[in-house]
Formats: C-alpha cells, sequence, structure tokens
C-alpha cells in the first residue's frame, strides 16, 4: 500500500515526547512545601466509577521475544518493526495508548511483523545488548536477513510520522543492495547502523554529511539534524553541538522532532566551559521554545505540548528567570491535569503522572503530587511506576521513613536496570538517614548489578559514576567508625 494511501487513513494524527533513561522528577531545587501547606486535591481531579478497558492495538505484537519475532519476520518474508519501551517512560505509554491503536496502522502488518520489547527485561538483555539505545521508545526497522538496520528513530512519533517512517524504511529494504553509500539515504542508513551498536561518534559524522547534502530536504533532513545533535551530544562534543544547534534550530520539522532539538541545544549548552557562553546558547533554546509553546506544531499532542514547556521551563530555570520558568510549569500542569482527567483508564491517566508529579513538585505543591500517586498506586498495585515517583516527591521534601518505604515497594515490583535506578535512590535516602552501614550495602548490590550491564563503553559511565558512590559512603562509614 503507497504511503498517500495510508495517511489518507490516519484519522489521528498524535505527537509525543521522548525518555531518556536518566529521567527523574524535577524540581529539586524548588521551594519546599512541607506536608499539609497546601491542600492536596490533585488526586480528585480525576472522575471515580468503572473505567473502560484500554484500547486494543491496531496490529498484532509479538511481546518480549525478540528472536521469536525475527525468526517468524524471515519466514514469512516480512520487515521486522520493534518498539524498545519501557514500563517508566511516558512517552512509551502514551504511543501505546494513542499511536499503536490508531487504525491507520493497521496496513502496515502487510509487510511488517511487529515486536515490543521491554529493553528492561532480564529476557531482553541480549537484545538491548545489541542495539544500543539512549532514548525511549526506539523504535527500528530490521531486514531479518542479516539483521540490518534501516529505520532507527529514538523518541516521539506521530501516527503520520510513523506511517512515513516506516515506508522509508521498507524503501531503503527494498533498495539495500542499489542503495549509494554516499547518497542522503546510504548516509543516513550508515547513521542509523551505527548508532544502534553505539558508535555514536561514527553516527554523529554520518548524520552530518547527511544533513548538509544538497539533495537532502524535508523529514530525511529533519531525522539527519535530529540524530546529528543527539549522537554529538550522546558523544560529548559540547561545542559542536552548539553550533549545529544555532545553525539549524528552526530547521527542523515534525510534531516532536523541534522541541528535542531544541532540548538538546539547551543541554549542550549547559556543559559548555564559559559562563556568556552558555547564556547565550541557552536564550537561542529560549526562544525557539517559546515559539513552539506558542504555536504548538501541526500534530502536537498534549504530551508533546508539555514536553515542550518543560524544556523552556528548565532552561529558563538554568537562565535565573524564575518566574518565567514558574508560568511555564503552572501551564503545563492545567495541560496534563485536562488530560489526566478526560482520560478512560487509570491506565492511560497514568501516562502524565510523570510530568503531573514533576511540575507539583517545581510548583512547590509536593502534597498534590503526593495525593495523586497514593491514588494512582491503589489503582495500579502491580505496578512499580507509582511508588518510585512517590518516593522522589517525599526527597523533595525531606519525608525520609515516606521516601524509603515507597522507594522499598518500587523495588520490590521492579526488574533489570531500572531496579538498579532505585537501588540508588534508596542508597541516597539511607544516607540522608544516616544508615551509612544500608547505604554501603544497598550501593554494593548496585554495583554488582552495573558491572554486569556493562559491555565495551556501553553502561560504563552508569557502572563508574555508581563504583565511585559506593567508594565515597566507604570512606564516610570507616570514618565514622574510627
Amino acid at each position: 500500500m503507497q504511503l498517500s494511501s495510508l495517511l489518507g487513513r490516519a484519522a489521528l494524527v498524535v505527537g509525543l515526547a521522548s525518555c531518556s533513561s536518566g529521567a527523574t522528577t524535577a524540581g529539586a531545587d524548588a521551594d519546599e512545601t512541607k506536608a499539609g501547606e497546601t491542600k492536596a486535591i490533585g488526586a480528585t481531579d480525576e472522575p471515580a466509577g468503572p473505567k473502560a478497558p484500554p484500547p486494543e492495538p491496531a496490529v498484532d505484537f509479538v511481546r518480549d521475544d525478540y528472536a521469536g519475532a525475527l525468526a517468524q519476520a524471515k519466514e514469512q518474508g516480512k520487515a521486522l518493526f520493534v518498539d524498545a519501551w519501557a514500563p517508566w517512560c511516558h512517552t512509551c505509554l502514551s504511543m501505546h495508548h494513542y499511536v499503536f491503536t490508531d487504525p491507520a496502522i493497521k496496513p502496515l502488518a502487510e509487510r511488517m511483523v511487529f515486536a515490543a520489547v521491554d529493553t528492561d527485561r532480564p529476557e531482553n538483555k541480549a537484545f538491548a545488548d545489541k542495539y544500543s539505545m539512549n532514548m525511549w521508545p526506539t523504535l527500528l526497522v530490521i531486514n531479518p536477513e542479516g539483521e540490518r538496520v534501516v529505520g532507527y528513530w529514538p523518541g516521539a512519533a506521530s501516527t503520520r510520522e510513523l506511517l512515513a517512517f516506516a515506508e522509508r524504511s521498507l524503501q531503503t529494504l527494498d533498495g539495500q543492495s542499489e542503495l549509494d553509500p554516499s547518497s542522503p539515504a546510504g548516509l543516513l542508513a550508515a547513521a542509523r547502523e551505527a548508532q544502534a551498536r553505539g558508535d555514536v561518534k561514527a553516527a554523529a559524522k554520518a548524520y552530518g554529511e547527511a544533513a548538509r547534502s544538497e539533495s537532502i530536504e524535508g523529514a530525511l533532513k529533519s531525522a539527519a539534524l535530529l540524530g546529528w545533535i543527539q549522537t554529538l551530544k550522546a558523544s560529548r562534543q559540547w561545542k559542536r553541538c552548539v553550533e549545529v544547534g544555532g545553525e539549524f534550530l528552526d530547521a527542523v520539522e515534525g510534531a516532536a522532532r523541534p522541541v528535542d532539538f531544541a532540548r538538546y541545544l539547551a543541554m549542550c549548552a549547559n556543559n559548555l566551559s564559559g559562563v556568556t557562553e552558555k547564556k547565550q546558547a541557552r536564550a537561542l533554546a529560549i526562544a525557539r521554545l517559546r515559539a513552539l509553546t506558542q504555536t504548538p506544531p501541526a500534530g502536537a499532542s498534549v504530551d508533546d505540548r508539555a514536553d515542550a514547556l518543560d524544556a523552556l521551563a528548565r532552561a529558563l530555570e538554568r537562565q535565573g528567570d524564575r518566574a518565567a520558568a514558574r508560568a511555564a510549569d503552572e501551564q503545563r500542569l492545567a495541560l496534563m491535569e485536562e488530560a489526566a482527567k478526560a482520560a478512560p483508564t487509570p491506565e492511560i491517566a497514568a501516562t502524565y503522572d510523570y510530568g503531573r508529579a514533576n511540575a507539583y513538585v517545581a510548583l512547590g505543591r509536593a502534597p498534590e503530587a503526593i495525593a495523586m500517586l497514593e491514588r494512582r498506586e491503589r489503582e495500579l498495585p502491580k505496578s512499580y511506576e507509582p511508588p518510585a515517583r512517590l518516593a522522589t516527591v517525599y526527597q523533595s521534601v525531606q519525608r525520609w521513613p515516606e521516601a524509603l518505604a515507597a522507594i522499598e515497594r518500587a523495588l520490590e515490583r521492579s526488574y533489570g536496570p531500572r531496579k538498579l535506578r532505585y537501588m540508588s535512590v534508596k542508597a541516597d535516602i539511607q544516607g540522608r538517614m544516616n544508615d551509612l552501614a544500608g547505604q554501603v550495602e544497598t550501593l554494593r548490590e548496585e554495583v554488582t548489578g552495573r558491572r554486569e550491564l556493562v559491555r565495551g563503553d556501553a553502561n560504563r559511565a552508569a557502572f563508574e559514576e555508581a563504583r565511585k558512590r559506593l567508594q565515597r559512603a566507604e570512606m564516610t562509614l570507616r570514618s565514622r567508625s574510627n
């Protein structure tokens, strides 16, 4: 089926934000609010009573069985589409609830086998080791013959963008044997393969060459530009990242990509050495983010718009404009509250819990975040997300015993790399409670787990950072014991 006919059936166009592996509850530097200082109304904003079942996916997914999905694709002569996701990623949840349920994507199943891989699950470690990711979800299209990556999309995608991405990937697969390596499509294919295997420097070089090609335009150019700045950041080329961000800030198109591009510019700016350089680069990002929040791109969803406001608020905070940052946080909270209230199920409403909790804390309204997350934990008792978010909110108001109890509940329900992250949170809480022996024990467990995840450079930084925290904790414990 042709792309034009697929797009014609797209009744719902939804854009999404994206999640990084380092996502945490924001607002730690916001004014602290003690329990009881603000009336906790957030938990009552969503309608009570019976809920409708979540919408079903428009295509059948092979779940958490990459090898089986690959074999099925090979047997049927189809491409393999992989949704690499994680339950903690709000963008992943939005994709599941608003994009993969759209009937417009159903015709793709004629040429693709769909797989959903929770990258935190132990049984999916081989997949996570093979394909490098630092943004969730990451969507991949793979040629089952040789497992070559022909499509790589990190982060958000609207229905329209997903259809176009799938079609371009299929075209690349069909013409792979004839692909000119020096053409924009060839350079993009090489960049995506390099990014998928974790070679971010090679990927940045190829993305840059593709982006500067005279014949590239439209969605392909936007893909190349976003891939370029993302891999420049990942390879810690801060100055070059800022240069590329400033030069191409207005050239990126799409429902979510313009916000992601501006956010990367702001993040790279934060790592520059000169104060003046930082402020100048951040000012560029802020101006672009203001424009994107005032006039959202076509197809931008609530998640997209809230993500843009969050990026704007955090950049404004760094710039020292707390009043403007607060106004942006208030606007994004109102947006997400309305969406959560309209959600037909607790699962769909939970899509906005991360952003709502962050906004509440940033605005000094932690009791409302606590009430909202306590309600969500009662509604979704098997999910590790509500108690994990709850622990970080309790941390923000220094309620350490409640934070410890919440993170313990999250640890009981979690697994894989996310569980290791929660161990880090637990260790921090134990240190705050002066339980130094317990902190050391928790950090030793975290370091052991992170060591097992290291392969080459992948995950090494997280392992080294955990090891340093353990060394500091052990030194503190010894000094207190003497």
